[in-house]
C-alpha cells in the first residue's frame, strides 16, 4: 500500500512538471500582467527550515524540520489579475530529541521522519519596483511520509509506521499552508504557516512555521 502511495504521489509530480515545461517553451502572445516581472524564469531552487508543533491530547512537543524544494508556475489565471498556480516536490527531513523524565519506558529519545510532498499554491504576485515583487499565496498540499523511527537511548529502533508501541504513523496525509514570498531579482525568501488536515497517528498533527530561501532560474 505505501509503494502505491508513493506511485500516485509521483505521477502527481510528474504531471505538474510536465505541465511547467510544456508551457516554458510553448510561445504565446500573453497579456503583460505584474507576474511576469521576471521575464517567466519562473523556476525555484529553495531549502528552508521549520518549526512544527506535534499536537497531542494533553501534551504538544516539538519538532524541527530541514526542506528542498523545487517549485514553478504551471499556469497562468485567465483573468484581469495577476494569478498564477504554482506546483512543486517538497522534500523534508524531520526531527526531535526528547527527554521525558515522567516516562520510565523510553526516557530520552529520538525521533526521525523524511517525506516527499507536492504543494500547490494560488499565487497574487505584484511588483514593488523593477527588480523586486512581493507574492502572497495559499494552497493544499498532499506529503507522503517515506521513513520514519524512534531510537531510544539504550540503541533499540522502532518503525514509526509498525503498531509497536501505538505510534502507528500514516504514510499519505494532506495539508494546507499560507505564506508570502518576496523575490529581489532572482533571490525568493518565503515566510509559511502550514498545518495538517489529516493526523500523523490517531491523535496527534502536525502545524507549524518556516522560512526558505530560494534561486529562480
Amino acid at each position: 500500500m505505501r509503494l502505491l502511495k508513493f506511485a500516485i504521489l509521483l505521477c502527481l509530480s510528474m504531471m505538474f512538471a510536465t505541465s511547467y515545461a510544456q508551457m516554458a517553451v510553448k510561445e504565446t502572445d500573453k497579456r503583460k500582467t505584474a507576474i511576469d516581472v521576471f521575464d517567466d524564469k519562473d523556476f525555484e531552487l529553495a531549502v528552508g527550515y521549520n518549526d512544527y508543533v506535534v499536537s497531542q491530547p494533553g501534551k504538544d512537543t516539538g519538532w524541527a524540520s530541514y526542506s528542498f524544494c523545487a517549485r514553478g508556475k504551471i499556469k497562468e489565471l485567465d483573468c484581469s489579475l495577476p494569478l498564477s498556480l504554482e506546483a512543486g516536490l517538497l522534500m523534508s527531513y524531520f526531527n526531535g530529541d526528547y527527554n521525558n523524565e515522567d516516562n520510565n519506558r523510553f526516557g530520552e529519545y529520538s525521533m526521525r521522519m523524511f517525506s516527499l510532498g507536492v504543494p500547490l499554491n494560488l499565487v497574487y504576485e505584484f511588483p514593488v519596483s523593477s527588480d523586486v515583487s512581493v507574492a502572497p499565496y495559499a494552497g493544499l498540499s498532499a506529503r507522503l511520509n517515506v521513513w520514519a523511527e524512534m531510537e531510544l537511548r539504550n540503541g533499540e529502533k522502532i518503525d514509526l509506521f509498525s503498531n509497536k508501541y501505538g505510534a502507528n504513523f500514516e504514510t499519505l496525509q494532506f495539508g494546507g499552508q499560507i505564506g508570502v514570498s518576496v523575490a529581489i531579482e532572482r533571490i525568493v525568501i518565503r515566510a509559511e504557516v502550514h498545518t495538517d488536515f489529516s493526523n500523523l497517528t490517531e491523535q496527534t498533527k502536525l502545524w507549524g512555521v518556516g522560512t526558505s530561501i530560494g534561486y529562480r532560474f
